[in-house]
């Protein structure tokens, strides 16, 4: 099996006696409509990508944010450690992902309702749904 193999390897490549060769530009147009199928399997990976919903907070859960919230608001610029949970939308298709941040709190930015940390990460309030202080 071996010795074919290498057989095959060193033939040289065939010429038919009887066609010209096909240009190049006949040889682009015979195999261009392949190139329709580019980027498909990308579009069948992103389609298949799982999303989260949002989840809705308990009045509980709120109170214990806001509380929270209001806490690191008494002690802006005190340098406090946080462990945020939060969600991100996703941008290409409805719903995101629930993401952990874990960082020192620094101000909040009132303009445009987010927190700042000390890395200049933002955080919008609006999908910040538990805070740990640390």
């Amino acid at each position: 099996m071996r010795e074919e193999l290498l057989e095959i390897l060193h033939h040289s490549h065939h010429v038919s006696e009887h066609r010209a060769p096909m240009s190049g530009s006949a040889r682009a147009s015979k195999f261009s409509s392949y190139k329709a199928l580019e980027g498909h399997e990308q579009m069948i990976a992103e389609e298949g990508r799982l999303t989260d919903a949002e989840h809705e907070l308990s009045d509980h859960e709120n109170d214990e944010l806001n509380e929270k919230l209001r806490f690191l608001l008494e002690h802006e610029y005190d340098d406090t450690d946080v462990e945020i949970s939060y969600f991100r939308r996703d941008s290409r298709k409805s719903g995101g992902a629930y993401v952990q941040y874990k960082g020192i709190f620094g101000y909040y930015r009132a303009d445009v309702n987010r927190l700042v940390f000390a890395d200049n990460t933002e955080i919008s309030v609006e999908s910040i749904m538990k805070i740990e202080i640390i």
